[in-house]
């Protein structure tokens, strides 16, 4: 009989230590998941902002034309729609800056909540003019993710779950 208990309880012990070490797993797989996701966000706003800078330099217009701020008047609260034609930029500390996913599953991320499920994902651009002289603009992308609406921590890393991406854009 105490063979048995004591056969029981080692059994117990290994089945516990497998299932705690595949939760564990499975939360580290999550959480990679969320950072990969988190950075080609990020990464998609520095492009879509490339774009507008580009489609500026396209039609003949001054390369920042149209963008928020000026050389004296840097943005650090924006956002930017893949889905709007052409691109825009929106600058304001009220704009919510949660991004959806369109309720078809094929799509983009965008900050339209109308007919898309919203995700636990949220994009903040900030546009910095560096040099008015030369023409160049600091354009910094910053996702965060399980955070409460509009909570951008003041360090951005994984432990923060935040994750960035920063460009120079020079004007041409």
């Amino acid at each position: 009989m105490m063979e048995a208990v004591i056969s029981t309880f080692m059994l117990s012990v290994g089945i516990v230590g497998v299932m705690s070490l595949l939760l564990s797993s499975m939360r580290n797989s999550m959480d990679s998941r969320d950072t990969i996701i988190a950075t080609e966000l990020a990464q998609e706003g520095l492009e879509l902002v490339r774009n507008v800078r580009d489609n500026n330099i396209a039609a003949g217009a001054l390369s920042f034309a149209g963008m928020p701020g000026s050389p004296s008047a840097n943005q650090s609260d924006c956002r930017i729609d893949y889905n709007a034609s052409p691109f825009q930029i929106s600058c304001s500390a009220g704009i919510g800056k949660k991004l959806y996913y369109p309720s078809s599953g094929a799509g983009f991320y965008s900050h339209t909540s109308a007919g898309n499920v919203a995700t636990k994902f949220q994009r903040k651009i900030q546009l910095n003019y560096d040099n008015p002289s030369s023409g160049s603009l600091t354009v910094k992308s910053t996702v965060v993710w399980g955070r409460a609406v509009n909570d951008f921590p003041a360090i951005c890393n994984v432990a923060s779950k935040c994750s960035s991406a920063q460009s120079i854009l020079v004007a041409r």
